[in-house]
């Protein structure tokens, strides 16, 4: 049986229609359901103090010039531990609303949500006050 023949074309994932389903997305939204109480609680059963956990475990070999998190998304929790091991941090994200969440917060001190519950518990982990 013959017919035509398929190839995988790469590019065709960022075609429009494929690019369409994300540009609803709300990083605001996302921050606020998934980041804080009650799915994110310091005092409760959270996944948040295991996930910051397991990311300072992961950081505490080895050091580095550049880290780079490919696919950040709106949030920065995952780089923390890092920032004193590594010289340089790169967040990066797809999505321009996304970077857009991370620029605010960098450039100017804004954020959609209040991460100072996340940076005391990366210094808490680290031995820091």
């Amino acid at each position: 049986v013959s017919g035509p023949q398929r190839t995988f074309n790469p590019e065709s994932i960022f075609s429009f229609s494929f690019l369409a389903c994300y540009q609803g997305f709300d990083p605001v939204a996302y921050l606020h359901y998934n980041y804080t109480p009650p799915r994110a609680d310091f005092e409760g059963r959270s996944i948040v103090p295991w996930k910051l956990s397991c990311l300072h475990k992961a950081f505490t070999e080895g050091e580095g010039d550049i880290l780079v998190d490919v696919g950040s998304g709106p949030t920065l929790y995952q780089v923390m531990s890092g920032c004193e091991r590594f010289d340089r941090v790169i967040l990066s994200d797809f999505l321009e609303v996304n970077r857009k969440v991370l620029q605010s917060w960098l450039q100017e001190g804004k954020s959609s949500i209040d991460w100072t519950a996340y940076f005391k518990y990366v210094c808490e982990l680290e031995g820091r006050r």
